[in-house]
């Protein structure tokens, strides 16, 4: 079942044992900002904040995205779309922001290339491992 990111933000900091002022501090956000994330009172939350909270939590933000339902399942024309909406999203950006956002954003591909091709050995394991009787 998908949850919201507002869901998602207070069960990982939770998870973490951080408080609000804690979490704030370590993604270099107001407390407030944390707060309406956390109540679900601010809806759009930009690319730098989500990476902010998403580093701050040490949680991938493609699997934010995907605890979301927003990942999953995106090919094609919806995945082309957005492509293109990130690109002009980065474009809009200062040199400087840029660069180093591609670079995140780099790092995040590869780490999940890295995840998915992880847990595409561990289905074909399982799949070549007979389970004991009575096992499941």
């Amino acid at each position: 079942m998908s949850k919201t990111l507002a869901e998602r933000v207070r069960e990982l900091r939770l998870e973490r044992e951080l408080a609000v002022a804690e979490l704030a501090d370590r993604a270099g956000l107001d407390r407030a900002t944390i707060v309406k994330i956390e109540r679900g009172e601010r809806v759009k939350v930009w690319l730098p904040t989500l990476i902010a909270l998403c580093e701050a939590l040490d949680y991938p933000v493609f699997s934010i995205l995907e605890d979301m339902g927003v990942a999953s399942g995106v090919t094609g024309e919806q995945a082309e779309r957005w492509r293109w909406e990130a690109l002009r999203a980065l474009e809009a950006l200062p040199e400087g922001v840029r660069e180093a956002e591609i670079e995140k954003l780099s790092l995040l591909g590869d780490a999940y290339r890295r995840r998915a091709a992880s847990a595409r050995r561990a289905r074909r394991r399982g799949a070549r491992e007979p389970q004991a009787e009575g096992q499941q």
